[in-house]
């Protein structure tokens, strides 16, 4: 096997937007050519391989191997890691990835649109409008405070012709990646199923909507925390109604209780059900609207540490609100803890367990 990385390549062409290189395979007519262009005002590079009076002398098709060490760039490496993989599409049938945090090996099985090393906030992506009709990719975790993880893949190409690619190196937008029409808009990992819908179309448009007046990216958070908790008022209301009617009830369902203890556990809970319709109360009624609330919450835990543009945002004592605060940094670390004092961490502590207090003696109607 020859790797083109051990030939020798005259640069043959330069100009502002375009570079190309030849390595002559014997004689000025039998070459290899490497030609590459930037797009005005894009994150792209146009990839071309000419084969040139050449075909005859390599094998029908070859390997075009790409690999890279993904610097960390970020506050913590260990907490980039947790979004790196290597994800790709096959034709027809959709994107799909390398699990988080993972050390793997596969075979690409099918003709593949696109290759991405996808870093937390920034992709590197190798694109074909043609397809890879086979292949491998590797990632592996690395064990340094300066990089993530080792991408790696090798994939088949044709050996005559011209062979048209192209790199894409860019942020994580999702309208930007979205404006490609081949799915590259799922490297944004917004959460599976019905969270990735809830981020699409409901926590997504909000962001935008209040990003667009020009107010910090803190207060931005803020508005749309409040605009969600507004929006699921009524789920709450109704959770809060329902609580407070089965205080009521309490001692009454107290009394059939007595009255059936130790003796027909069943036939309590018959008068007990029936007790409920006269009432017209529904004992789920508090459960339900809370089952409601759980995939906006979810699909907001997944949308924020998704979002480029909180990447360097400053607010309060907060300087990148994608990362976390520090408002102390021990001389030491902490197992299971770490080497810092998060103030939003304590903040975030303190308003759950008054709210989770809160709750508990507005629910403690339900408990028998």
């Amino acid at each position: 096997p020859i790797k083109t990385k051990d030939l020798y390549f005259n640069l043959i062409k330069q100009n502002d937007s375009c570079l190309v290189f030849r390595a002559n395979a014997g004689s000025d007519q039998k070459y290899l050519e490497f030609i590459y262009c930037l797009s005005k005002g894009k994150y792209e590079v146009d990839f071309k391989i000419r084969y040139h009076n050449i075909e005859y002398d390599i094998n029908p098709s070859v390997d075009l191997s790409w690999s890279m060490l993904g610097l960390s760039t970020e506050k913590l490496a260990n907490d980039e890691r947790m979004y790196c993989s290597i994800m790709y599409r096959y034709f027809g049938v959709g994107r799909d990835y390398l699990s988080e945090r993972s050390d793997k090996v596969e075979k690409l099985e099918g003709n593949t649109n696109w290759i991405a090393f996808k870093h937390k906030f920034f992709s590197s992506i190798l694109l074909s409008e043609k397809g890879f009709p086979s292949g491998k990719i590797e990632q592996k975790q690395l064990d340094s405070d300066d990089l993530t993880i080792a991408y790696a893949t090798k994939l088949t190409i044709p050996s005559m012709g011209e062979v048209p690619l192209k790199f894409f190196f860019g942020p994580n937008d999702y309208d930007l990646l979205a404006s490609y029409d081949n799915e590259m808009d799922g490297i944004i990992n917004l959460g599976w199923g019905v969270f990735g819908w809830v981020n699409k179309f409901m926590i997504g448009p909000i962001f935008h909507f209040l990003k667009s007046l020009g107010i910090g990216f803190g207060f931005v958070i803020l508005l749309l925390t409040l605009a969600v908790k507004i929006i699921i008022s009524p789920l709450t209301f109704k959770n809060y109604m329902s609580s407070a009617k089965m205080k009521v009830l309490k001692p009454e369902i107290d009394k059939i209780n007595e009255k059936h203890k130790s003796k027909d556990p069943m036939k309590a809970q018959q008068e007990t059900m029936s007790f409920y319709r006269k009432a017209g109360v529904n004992p789920m009624g508090g459960c339900l609207p809370m089952l409601f609330q759980f995939p906006i919450l979810i699909a907001m835990f997944r949308f924020f540490p998704a979002s480029i543009e909180l990447r360097s945002e400053a607010f309060l004592w907060a300087d990148d609100l994608s990362a976390y605060d520090s408002i102390l940094d021990l001389p030491f670390e902490i197992p299971f803890y770490g080497d810092h004092v998060s103030l939003f961490t304590l903040l975030m502590t303190i308003s759950t367990l008054l709210y989770t207090r809160m709750n508990t003696q507005m629910a403690s109607g339900q408990m028998a």
